[in-house]
């Protein structure tokens, strides 16, 4: 008998496309043996020598003694036959217990900040939606009827468009005045500004007015974004509902590139279509799913609790994140495991979807270790004294 053992070792920002990668359940319940080491991944097989009795050899040849009988057997043999008996006696209790999405493909995304998956988002929507405007249409400004100049600070955004200077050296005055014009300038605009400074730092007191700039352009961006890929926006919809799911279209891009982008000769298996639960289902009308199509730059909200995801995936591969990362934290990284899932399959589709219910057994019975560790010392600082 052999024992596999995976040796994966990830560096800082690093997206790892693994073949050899467990099953859903597996990695969720522990059942794999995984450890984390300075080299390169790799994979070992290892002989299982100690459970071999003295005198017996791994491969019994002409000379080899002959096998012990039942009663001769060792304890720890007629326990592992045991336990054998027991798992062939109730398969379908195993496999109610450890059910396994038809998965194509596995990818992890791992140590990088969400900051970072963001701009590189946003450079490769800049890329795909800005291309094909000139640069006389981007430093095109928004008119009233009578042709007069609808923005305050036309100028100074005209110059900002076509890199005549950069926002980090412009006067605090001039940045402030233009603040109240970024709502009428319109997302291929908006890009073009913000993909120059995107690694400016405004953290600096006498940047103050620059910030406050950028956290406003990222405001109309991220809505006006989510806008422009939504096929229909549902009446519910509030703007910050919007302005999440461009955010979230933003990181969802920058991880399809960095993927892709890993993936080497295997980037054609990375799917386009990726389904995400929505934040706050009462915005969008009761729906729970959206599906991201990367290569239309389209998403589409899924009504209802169900949705049919093969229709909207048209039958292909979609993609479904796991998020394993700590939700609070003020620099927030990301864990990631990404699974290309056979739509067609719903009850495998609909176990990819539900990442808290994964690890529910694991969690819950550490909880209640846990919660009777914590009783017992209740119970024994209560006792009187004797």
């Amino acid at each position: 008998r052999s024992v596999t053992v995976e040796l994966l070792s990830f560096p800082k920002a690093v997206v790892a496309n693994s073949a050899n990668m467990p099953s859903l359940a597996q990695w969720n319940e522990g059942l794999s043996t995984r450890s984390t080491c300075g080299s390169s991944c790799c994979d070992r097989t290892l002989s299982d020598e100690a459970d071999t009795e003295p005198g017996v050899n791994a491969a019994p040849g002409a000379n080899s003694p002959p096998a012990p009988t039942p009663a001769e057997a060792s304890p720890r043999r007629r326990a592992r036959a045991a336990d054998s008996s027991e798992q062939q006696a109730a398969p379908a209790a195993v496999t109610a217990a450890h059910p396994m999405p038809a998965t194509c493909g596995h990818w992890k995304l791992t140590q990088l900040t969400e900051q970072t998956v963001i701009k590189r988002g946003v450079l490769c929507l800049e890329q795909r939606i800005v291309a094909s405007w000139t640069a006389e249409a981007l430093q095109e400004l928004p008119r009233r009827s009578d042709g007069t100049h609808l923005l305050m600070q036309h100028s100074f955004l005209r110059r900002l468009l076509s890199r005549e200077m950069e926002l980090k050296s412009c006067h605090a005055g001039d940045v402030c005045n233009a603040q109240r014009d970024v709502r009428h300038l319109s997302v291929e605009q908006l890009l073009n500004i913000r993909v120059d400074t995107l690694n400016f730092s405004t953290e600096s007191e006498s940047h103050h007015a620059h910030a406050n700039f950028l956290a406003i352009l990222d405001c109309h961006l991220f809505e006006k974004l989510a806008r422009r890929c939504l096929r229909s926006c549902p009446a519910a919809a509030d703007t910050k509902a919007i302005y999440a799911l461009g955010v979230r279209l933003a990181l969802l891009q920058g991880a399809i590139v960095m993927v892709e982008e890993n993936a080497g000769q295997e980037a054609h298996l990375v799917p386009k279509s990726w389904v995400f639960k929505l934040d706050s289902p009462s915005s969008w009308g009761g729906a729970c799913f959206a599906m991201f199509h990367s290569d239309l730059l389209e998403v589409e909200i899924l009504q209802g609790e169900s949705p049919d995801f093969a229709k909207h995936a048209k039958r292909r591969t979609i993609a479904v994140v796991v998020d394993r990362a700590a939700t609070a934290s003020q620099e927030r990284r990301l864990h990631w495991m990404i699974w290309a899932v056979d739509p067609c399959n719903c009850e495998e589709l609909y176990l990819a979807t539900q990442p808290v219910d994964l690890t529910g057994g694991f969690q819950r019975r550490l909880n209640k270790e846990l919660g009777d560790v914590l009783k017992s010392l209740r119970r024994t600082r209560t006792q009187p004294p004797l």
